[in-house]
């Protein structure tokens, strides 16, 4: 703290980021927000693009300062001239959703590209998803596939679970025969298991769910269960979903209405509309 406030003094802007960082990242009073929001600002009036990128996340995600659409774009685009990558992908998806611009699909392309060209995960995920959906550009399917898996060989979660999903749903589909099942259950148990690795909830869940089932693993209830309980622990309401089912059902564990009614309750209150219904069901 005491270099960078002396670096503060000295008119430096990365001390003024870094320390505008600290005050928001440990903040303890208003007071210390608008301090960290002070520095930020300064930093990112000096050109920081680090700060201008996360003043654009502040007005984007509405964190510490009031939501807004307009000066989210402002900053993502100030840093995104100043070489963040990041700011890229959220101009991209900014295009996407008409935030803070006009809705124009094409128009994100040339921001994922350019996150891709500098290796980034996202920027190569969202790119792959336009080219698979045909948002913005036209439909390439190969094109698509490669940069998502791309994306996943660097490990973004986002990427590892959706190609495990997308295996899982193969697996699962009555048409496929006993082999191609298989062998989407593994290339599914593949990608699940490196997003459950790094604490994803969403991989944890469907892992849980393939242990249950016995799909690619041997069945084993308890593990399922075990993933479940650490997907529900990061307040995933799926996963609390899944553990109402195996105390309700016996999946695991001994059955118990009330421990039942308890996750789905937690559940309920994320608005899960499974767990809604089975409420109403239980009472």
């Amino acid at each position: 703290m005491k270099w960078y406030k002396r670096a503060v003094q000295e008119n430096n802007a990365e001390a003024k980021f870094s320390l505008g960082w600290i005050y928001l990242s440990d903040s303890k009073s208003d007071n210390d927000i608008q301090e960290g929001l002070r520095l930020m600002t300064e930093a990112a009036q000096d050109g920081n693009c680090d700060a201008q990128d996360c003043l654009g996340e502040c007005y984007h995600y509405g964190v510490f300062l009031e939501e807004d659409e307009s000066a989210a774009w402002h900053f993502y685009k100030k840093a995104a001239e100043s070489g963040s990558v990041n700011s890229l992908v959220q101009l991209g998806l900014m295009c996407q959703a008409g935030e803070g611009t006009s809705h124009d699909d094409a128009a994100a392309i040339p921001y994922f590209e350019a996150a891709a060209k500098q290796g980034d995960a996202k920027g190569k995920y969202y790119l792959g998803l336009a080219y698979l959906d045909g948002q913005g550009v036209d439909v390439n399917d190969d094109k698509g596939c490669s940069l998502i898996e791309s994306a996943a060989a660097d490990g973004l979660e986002l990427a590892l679970d959706f190609l495990g999903n997308t295996y899982l749903s193969l697996g699962r589909d009555e048409e496929s025969d006993d082999e191609k099942r298989n062998e989407y259950f593994k290339e599914a148990a593949y990608y699940l298991s490196q997003a459950a690795e790094k604490n994803d909830a969403e991989g944890q869940w469907q892992l849980g769910w393939m242990y249950i089932r016995g799909e690619c693993f041997d069945k084993d209830e308890q593990k399922g269960r075990e993933y479940f309980e650490k997907a529900a622990g990061q307040d995933f309401s799926p996963a609390m979903v899944a553990l109402g089912i195996c105390n309700e059902e016996g999946i695991g564990v001994f059955k118990n209405k009330m421990t039942a009614i308890h996750w789905y309750e937690k559940a309920a209150a994320q608005n899960n509309e499974e767990a809604i219904a089975a409420l109403k069901r239980l009472r």
